[in-house]
């Protein structure tokens, strides 16, 4: 979740579109197939059921922060956006607790079971996982959580820059995308410049 985290955050700092596909470039060039696979789904603009709904996310984030609810609705109001503000009131945990799940770990072992789920379950998850991510992780996990991961580019430049790393044509690229399911192998075989 790190290296997905550190992307976004390179991605958000940036307004230049060569720094954005230089920043995508080395995400594709150097992390493991199946986070990279589950990093491409997400990037073209694809969302996970939504584990939280807002009155959850601002009950969970009360809880956890062990805050009022008017103070994290003011924080909220003041921040103006629901998974930051939640990032920001939950405290870190122990530097020793930090473990590096990857993104796809997140995604299969953690989010998907318990997508429409019971709330007690998704509470239990989404509480489990803040008490393992830190700052920005946390940010990137609750953008996912709730749906809300934006990251200001475009399908076709996530594609150059697959290009970019595989020397398969953009054309290609695209065309291999459709109907595109994220798998360490799927990713793999779109990347083939023998064709996959």
């Amino acid at each position: 979740m790190k290296a997905f985290a550190a992307l976004y955050r390179r991605l958000e700092s940036s307004t230049a579109t060569s720094d954005k596909r230089a920043a995508l470039a080395d995400y594709f060039g150097n992390a493991p197939a199946a986070d990279a696979a589950w990093a491409l789904w997400f990037l073209a603009g694809n969302k996970l059921a939504r584990i939280a709904n807002a009155s959850e996310l601002r009950d969970w984030t009360a809880e956890r922060a062990r805050l009022p609810a008017w103070l994290v609705e003011s924080s909220y109001h003041h921040v103006g956006d629901l998974a930051e503000t939640a990032a920001l009131l939950v405290e870190d945990p122990p530097p020793t607790v930090q473990e590096d799940r990857p993104l796809r770990a997140w995604v299969e072992e953690v989010l998907r079971p318990v997508a429409g789920a019971a709330p007690a379950l998704r509470r239990a998850a989404v509480l489990g996982a803040w008490a393992e991510l830190s700052g920005h992780e946390r940010l990137m996990f609750n953008k996912l959580i709730t749906g809300a991961l934006r990251v200001g580019v475009s399908t076709r430049l996530v594609q150059q820059s697959l290009s970019d790393v595989s020397g398969v044509e953009l054309a290609v690229i695209a065309q291999r995308m459709h109907g595109w399911k994220p798998s360490a192998q799927a990713l793999q075989a779109l990347l083939d410049p023998a064709g996959g």
